[in-house]
């Protein structure tokens, strides 16, 4: 099953400070008295008004355009960016399992011992169990925002088995992707599996 997340992005318009206006002189025309005298009178002007309903023009046509051109680009952008990061072989380095309500993770790695997983271009992937097991299924990577208002990349998985029938599924969010490092955080039912993969 898939999930469907709309993305928002949000973009910051700066705003140039007004011009300062300059006084300028005649030189060898007026006495230095005058000049400096003139020069004070001016730097005592009002300032200029601002024009807010410009102000207002600007701000509502072109925020919605770059909210339109950063959730319909960069994101995807950086979807395939993770998209290629992902792709290859990898083995198990670290596997735990942080129960509810407790307090410290159980170190579980010894379950994951020779685990390898391989993400393949068209959507495949492979799962090989350090004792022969194989599985195969399908993933992608999306995004979304968490209750911060920061974006998150996750990791949908499906593994099946010879029969094909569904063996386990990963919902998870991924916390580090490097060319060489993958940890995953997967929601499980009484807790969350996190899995810290090398690249091969």
């Amino acid at each position: 099953m898939k999930y469907l997340f709309t993305i928002i992005g949000r973009s910051k318009i700066a705003r140039r400070p007004e011009r300062e206006e300059r006084a300028g002189s005649s030189a060898g025309r007026l006495h230095s008295r005058t000049t400096v005298r003139r020069a004070s009178q001016v730097a005592t002007l009002p300032p200029r008004p601002v024009n807010c309903a410009s102000l207002r023009w600007t701000w509502f046509t072109l925020v919605p355009l770059a909210l339109l051109l950063l959730s319909g680009c960069s994101i995807e952008e950086r979807i395939e960016r993770r998209e290629d990061r992902l792709r290859g072989t990898w083995i198990i380095e670290k596997a735990s399992f942080n129960e509810d309500g407790a307090l410290f993770n159980d170190n579980i790695t010894d379950e994951f011992a020779g685990d390898r997983i391989t993400f393949y271009r068209n959507g495949e992937v492979e799962y090989l169990t350090g004792d022969g097991q194989f599985f195969v299924g399908t993933w992608f990577i999306d995004a979304l925002r968490d209750l911060d208002d920061d974006l998150e990349f996750t990791l949908d998985a499906d593994f099946f088995d010879a029969s094909g029938f569904l063996a386990f599924r990963w919902i998870g969010t991924i916390d580090r992707l490097t060319e060489n490092n993958f940890n995953i955080n997967i929601a499980e039912v009484d807790g969350i599996l996190r899995l810290k993969w090398d690249k091969l």
